[in-house]
């Protein structure tokens, strides 16, 4: 019986070259769970606000045709869209922020952020409900989200 240490290295080197790929590859591995935690909820609070810019391009995009001499229909539509998409920011950052979380440095930036984004959000939407209702349009505005 002949003994092959060459075999056996050779695969232990092969492990651990595939263990340290692995390390090096998905540095969420290394990552303790408060860490996964707060980068959960920063990324919920991150999608909020792309859902909510993404309502809020297609509300300038259907200003622009206004503008263009189109029709406010799609005005009040993506009106209410902008204000359904505050809404679920706004229901993202208040769970977040009353949450265990709430006092760790990177979430609490998160939620300075998506807080500050929420604002001015509000005011393009208040000036959006105002040419509505200045126009006569019933049915737009807060309320009509709600």
């Amino acid at each position: 019986m002949q003994y092959r240490p060459r075999v056996f290295s050779l695969s232990l080197a092969g492990v651990l070259a595939l263990a340290i790929l692995a390390i090096v590859a998905c540095p969420r591995a290394m990552a303790t769970q408060s860490e996964l935690a707060a980068e959960d909820a920063c990324a919920e609070v991150r999608l909020g606000i792309a859902h909510l810019a993404k309502a809020e391009r297609a509300q300038a995009d259907a200003l622009q045709l206004v503008r263009n001499g189109g029709d406010f229909a799609p005005v009040a539509g993506q009106l209410h869209r902008v204000l359904e998409r505050s809404a679920d920011l706004r229901t993202t950052l208040r769970n977040l922020g009353q949450g265990k979380l709430a006092h760790d440095a990177a979430v609490a930036n998160c939620l300075k952020l998506g807080n500050q984004i929420l604002r001015e959000a509000e005011k393009l939407t208040t000036e959006v409900e105002q040419i509505l209702l200045d126009r006569g349009d019933v049915g737009v505005g807060r309320d009509a989200a709600r």
